[in-house]
């Protein structure tokens, strides 16, 4: 008699038919939970123009790499000066912090103020109070012994939201960036997801302590600059690439136009320096995302899904703008290995750059007569 040895196929396909199952009921669960789950957003369609081509001022240099961090902070949105040349961020605990930097190096940090929200926009005015943009307390002022006063918390028809940038005028008016209808703390994914165009642009007048609505349907404004004899306030828009320019003066006062348009990325705080203006790009265009902008429905969609499916694996990129009054880009600081990223504010004081990322909690310092390194094509990240 012949032995046979066990018969072992039908185990392993009765493995496989568990597996399939298994995968079968994941399918089917998945497909229920994203027709049945409402989408987190609303969006709505727009064509993005093709990203411009990194060459002349935009092509590839390293400006940005020899930046040397001079604090680590948690979440430093803004960065402003005041007349002694002190620095000051605000950071997501509700706290401003005061940091005077010596000519040796060194430096001292001390919590100048707590506004129990978010500060985001810094400014000084005139009377050199520290006039902040808090996403959760409305618009501020701060005196020289860091007491915090309430400037407005309504526009006489709604409370103010998430606040995102200030700029002071000469005449103590006070410009400020409302992001979105929707609360601070959403993801700022959705809201570029969504290109819903809800954010405001306002101006508080100390003279009367109202605040007017300058211009509304604004796509995720996070940036302010006044041009020079505050003729005109510049906007960063981050859900459309571009910055728009508003009149605030002459015929024509109060309505906008594209002062620049289908930048390489998206647009955050903005500073003047003399007839220029510097801009920061918080992050690189998104190839995936511009090709979903199309279909509003399809985005509505992908918002259920986990972010990194949408954006990938999108490695930092650090990117700075200089441009003229006229919105031409002169030129650009770059760090392609991203150890500096996610700017989100610039402002210049003497002979140097300091840029605050709320992401990567950092403020970082840039030596403008450092030299210029070898033009490539680091921001050409289609795929």
């Amino acid at each position: 008699m012949r032995l046979e040895p066990p018969k072992k196929p039908r185990r392993r396909r009765g493995n496989a038919l568990w597996i399939l199952a298994v995968l079968v009921v994941a399918l089917i669960g998945g497909g229920v939970y994203l027709w049945l789950v409402p989408s987190p957003i609303r969006a709505v369609a727009w064509n993005p123009p093709p990203r411009p081509p990194v060459v002349g001022p935009l092509a590839q240099n390293g400006r940005l790499m020899g930046a040397d961090l001079i604090g680590r902070f948690a979440g430093p949105a803004a960065v402003a000066f005041d007349r002694a040349g002190r620095l000051y961020t605000g950071t997501e605990d509700g706290k401003i912090y005061r940091i005077a930097l010596a000519a040796a190096g060194g430096r001292t940090v001390e919590v100048f103020a707590d506004t129990g929200g978010r500060p985001w926009g810094l400014a000084f005015d005139g009377a050199g109070n520290l006039v902040v943009a808090d996403a959760r307390q409305g618009l501020l002022a701060i005196d020289a012994g860091g007491k915090v006063r309430v400037l407005a918390k309504r526009d006489g028809t709604r409370a103010l939201g998430w606040l995102t940038a200030v700029a002071v005028a000469a005449d103590g008016r006070v410009y400020f960036s409302e992001a979105s209808e929707q609360p601070y703390g959403r993801d700022l994914y959705l809201e570029v997801l969504e290109a819903r165009p809800t954010g405001r642009l306002l101006v508080y007048d100390p003279a009367t302590n109202r605040v007017q609505v300058l211009a509304t349907r604004l796509a995720l404004p996070g940036g302010l600059a006044l041009a020079s004899g505050s003729t005109a306030v510049l906007v960063s828009e981050a859900a459309r690439y571009r910055v728009m320019r508003y009149r605030l003066d002459g015929p024509g006062t109060g309505t906008g136009e594209p002062w620049i348009e289908n930048l390489p990325g998206y647009p955050g705080g903005m500073a003047r320096d003399g007839e220029r203006f510097w801009l920061t790009i918080g992050e690189p265009r998104i190839d995936n995302i511009d090709r979903v902008h199309p279909n509003a429905e399809l985005k509505n969609w992908l918002a259920k899904l986990p972010a990194s499916w949408v954006r990938g694996n999108e490695k930092g990129y650090g990117l700075v703008l200089l441009l003229d009054k006229n919105g031409r880009i002169l030129e650009s600081l770059q760090d392609p290995t991203g150890r500096v990223n996610r700017l989100s504010n610039v402002e210049h004081f003497g002979a140097d750059l300091y840029l605050a990322t709320s992401i990567e909690n950092g403020i970082a310092r840039v030596r403008l007569a450092a030299g210029r390194a070898q033009s490539g094509n680091g921001l050409d990240r289609s795929r």
